[in-house]
C-alpha cells in the first residue's frame, strides 16, 4: 500500500516462489522448477527496485537474483550462458542465450540493454522470445550503472556505455558461435539512449532498435517532472 512495502512484499513473493522451485526440483519436476526458479529470479531483482544505496539488502536479493537465475539456467530449454567481460578494473555481467536452431556455422546475435530501473534477467522471455524464436541469439548485459555491473563498482558517466559497448562488441564477435558481421542491439527505455551511444562508435552493427525512449536533451521530463524514484535511480547509478 505504499513505498516501503515494494521490497518486502517481492521479497515475500520470491522466497515462497523459489521454495517451490527447490520442492520441485526435489522431485524431478525439472519443468516446473526452471519455471520457479525463474519468476524467483526476476522477483527478488524487483525487490532491489526501491534501494537506491549498496546497503547489506541490496547485496542478497542481487546475490538471490543470479542463484535462481542460475538455477534456471541449467533447466532451461535452450542454452544459456554466463559471461563476465573484462571492462576497466572489473567486469560486465551478462546472460547469451542461443537459440534451438538447425545446425549452422554461426549465428545472428541482438545485445539486450535494459532500462534504468530493470536488469538483464528480465531481458529474454521463459518462452517464446521473439529472438530465439526466430534463431538469432541474444546477449544481455548490465552496463555500467545498471544492477550487477554497478554492485560491481561500475558507475554510468557520460560517456562510459560508449566504451563498454567497443569492449562488449569486441567480445561478442570473437565468440565462435557468433556471426561477427551480423550483429545488432536493442535497448528499452533508458537502454534506448544508452543503446544509441553504443551503436554511434560502431559501423559494423547491422541494426540499432529502440523502444520507450528517453531522448530528450537533458532528460528534464524524466528526472524533474516524472517520478522521483527515477532520479534516486540515477544519482546511485552515477
Amino acid at each position: 500500500k505504499k513505498f516501503n512495502d515494494v521490497s518486502r512484499e517481492f521479497r515475500r513473493a520470491a522466497i515462497k516462489r523459489e521454495a517451490i522451485a527447490r520442492r520441485m526440483e526435489e522431485q524431478g519436476s525439472t519443468v516446473s522448477a526452471r519455471e520457479s526458479y525463474f519468476i524467483a529470479s526476476l522477483l527478488y531483482g524487483s525487490a532491489q527496485w526501491p534501494i537506491f544505496d549498496h546497503t547489506p539488502e541490496n547485496e542478497y536479493l542481487g546475490n538471490k537474483k543470479i542463484e535462481c537465475y542460475t538455477k534456471y539456467a541449467g533447466y532451461s530449454d535452450h542454452e544459456i550462458r554466463r559471461v563476465d567481460i573484462p571492462f576497466e578494473n572489473s567486469s560486465i555481467p551478462g546472460w547469451l542465450h542461443l537459440p534451438n536452431s538447425p545446425a549452422q556455422t554461426t549465428l545472428p546475435c541482438v545485445i539486450s540493454i535494459p532500462g534504468m530501473d530493470s536488469f538483464k534477467e528480465i531481458n529474454v522471455s521463459l518462452y517464446g522470445d521473439k529472438m530465439l524464436e526466430r534463431g538469432i541469439a541474444v546477449l544481455a548485459i548490465d552496463g555500467p550503472g545498471q544492477k550487477e555491473a554497478l554492485g560491481r563498482g561500475i558507475h554510468v558517466t557520460a560517456t562510459n556505455w560508449m566504451e563498454a559497448g567497443r569492449v562488449v562488441l569486441d567480445w561478442l564477435r570473437e565468440v565462435p558461435d557468433i556471426d561477427p558481421e551480423r550483429i545488432a542491439l536493442k535497448g528499452t527505455s533508458m537502454g534506448s539512449f544508452w543503446g544509441t551511444q553504443v551503436a554511434s562508435i560502431d559501423d559494423r552493427l547491422k541494426a540499432c532498435a529502440v523502444q520507450a525512449v528517453c531522448h530528450e536533451p537533458g532528460m528534464n521530463t524524466i528526472f524533474n517532472v516524472a517520478s522521483p524514484t527515477f532520479k534516486l535511480r540515477y544519482m546511485y547509478m552515477a
